[in-house]
């Protein structure tokens, strides 16, 4: 036998978990720095890795990159269980050219920087995409969002 809650009891039910999902932080306070640390780290292995024909560093580069893609799989994980559901990039409520500028332009310009450009020109644009990276996920984190 199942019991039923009563109106009220569904009506309190729906309004604790609509406060629960409103007042959660959407990511954790470590998450913003670690993914532009990463971003960057992954930009610079395989930079580097490529210029100096090693596998190692080069796989190291990858190791990074499937490491970050883990920890945002799980923080997803961990949103929807808070109650949180993430919109995919095509529901956000920005403008498209916005959109495209900030998902679209920086894997185009790494990858025809990495084939212009060796040492120091990865280190750059580490820093520069491992910066938006971070300022994007920090804007997120405030309720900033969409930029």
């Amino acid at each position: 036998m199942t019991d039923r809650p009563t109106p009220q009891e569904a009506l309190d039910i729906v309004s604790a978990t609509t406060h629960k999902a409103r007042t959660a932080h959407p990511l954790p306070v470590w998450q913003p720095p670690l993914a532009g640390i990463m971003g960057a780290g992954m930009i610079i292995l395989l930079g580097v890795g490529r210029d100096r024909d090693d596998d190692r560093i080069w796989l190291a580069g990858i190791g990074v990159g499937v490491a970050f893609l883990l920890i945002m799989c799980c923080l997803w994980a961990i949103q929807r269980r808070r109650g949180i559901v993430p919109r995919y990039l095509a529901e956000q409520p920005t403008e498209d050219w916005k959109r495209i500028l900030l998902y679209g332009v920086p894997p185009v310009v790494v990858t025809f920087m990495s084939d212009l450009g060796t040492g120091w020109v990865h280190v750059v644009v580490a820093v520069v995409f491992g910066g938006i990276m971070w300022i994007g996920f920090a804007r997120q984190r405030a309720g900033k969002w969409p930029y």
